[in-house]
């Protein structure tokens, strides 16, 4: 179904529209700096500003160059945003650039944004787009509950964000890839769990503004992601939730990140170092930063009666697609096998299968020189009661 911000839902789809995008949406991903025969982005951002309520309001924006060698003009950029189960998008809320309109297209895999730009651009220009569109509460932002715990008044927040490749190339060494994501007020980053880091991917920068009380993270100079696009995740807590954790001590809203006396506007952390002087003061803002940072309630090894949505909905779309294929396979499934079935890179494979075999989920066996991954009763069940 398409629906228009200027129209009610309509079954009709513009030839026009249908047509730019099948014409640029076959196009490859390039990830090597050559000569590119096809429209290639410049800039690619994605500006996420998270309120206290759980909505995200998400802007994308980039710019592209349309070579001159290319055989068509730029006339609409498409955008996947995902499943709409997942994204949970509020249709009245998207806009887009001055002068261009914005397509919505709710597909069975995908819903797909498509700006239909306000004059094509043609071989040999420059040109940009911007979209921006609300994501309602338990998409983007989920409540987090610790395992074998029936309550989320602990306030823990998992924020889990897919970046998808447009209808035009992303070049290594050309195209810079930015994402930024700003928390709400008075939220606190927290480590969720032991076997989670408190972003994905790791090094981001960190900055902490005493006017606003809010922190924002953000990732620069990113490689060009593979496949369809890169996965983003920040973890953290609300302040003054009812269930304070244990063992960490709760400050003043405002005072998140400086100890008493030290008032500095926003202070920017590089989780990384390069030198001993980095080292060092990157240890020291890390330990400015710890004593700020909150652990939730220990809780004990997950309970089979626990609901299977407290249970799966703790889980990123990347593990639910490793459970799903390993159910898929019939329930088992050798290691090595994994990786080109979900697409992900045998590392991530291996960090994903650690932590669910840490949450109960599967059972690694030793099979010669791999391993037989096998879906475990809990989550057999789990998998049939969500279906």
């Amino acid at each position: 179904m398409r629906w228009s911000t200027n129209s009610t839902p309509v079954v009709a789809v513009s030839a026009a529209i249908l047509l730019s995008v099948l014409a640029l949406g076959t196009l490859p991903v390039s990830c090597e700096p050559t000569p590119e025969e096809h429209p290639y982005l410049v800039e690619f951002k994605a500006y996420v500003d998270i309120s206290s309520d759980d909505t995200s309001k998400v802007t994308i924006s980039g710019t592209f160059f349309n070579p001159a060698s290319s055989k068509v003009a730029v006339k609409a950029i498409s955008i996947p945003l995902g499943p709409a189960e997942l994204i949970k998008l509020d249709p009245s809320s998207v806009s887009t650039s001055e002068g261009a309109r914005v397509e919505i297209f709710d597909g069975p895999d995908t819903t797909l944004l498509v700006e239909v730009l306000p004059t094509p651009v043609p071989p040999g220009e420059k040109g940009s787009f911007q979209i921006s569109y609300v994501a309602l509460p338990g998409g983007y932002v989920k409540p987090w509950m610790p395992i074998g715990s029936n309550s989320t008044a602990g306030g823990y927040r998992m924020f889990n964000f897919n970046l998808y490749n447009p209808n035009l190339s992303l070049v290594q060494g050309i195209t810079d890839t930015q994402v930024t994501v700003l928390l709400p007020r008075d939220a606190l980053l927290t480590q969720l769990s032991p076997l989670m880091n408190l972003f994905y991917p790791n090094k981001p920068v960190i900055e902490a503004n005493l006017v606003t009380r809010r922190t924002q993270v953000s990732w620069t100079n990113l490689t060009v992601a593979p496949g369809e696009g890169r996965l983003f995740i920040v973890t953290y807590s609300l302040l003054g939730t009812p269930s304070p954790p244990p063992q960490s001590q709760q400050t003043p809203p405002g005072n998140n990140l400086t100890t008493a006396g030290q008032a500095p506007l926003s202070m920017t952390l590089l989780l990384g170092s390069n030198g001993l002087a980095a080292l060092t003061s990157a240890a020291l803002t890390y330990l400015l930063l710890r004593r700020k940072l909150t652990q939730p309630r220990e809780a004990p090894v997950m309970k089979e009666e626990t609901h299977p949505k407290t249970i799966l909905s703790q889980l990123s779309p990347e593990e639910m697609k490793i459970l799903e294929t390993v159910q898929a396979a019939g329930g088992s499934v050798a290691q090595r096998d994994i990786p080109p079935m979900v697409g992900f890179s045998k590392s991530k494979v291996s960090r994903m299968l650690k932590r669910l075999e840490e949450l109960g989920l599967i059972n690694r066996t030793t099979l010669g020189r791999t391993k037989l991954i096998e879906l475990s009763e809990t989550a057999s069940r789990l998998l049939s009661s969500s279906d």
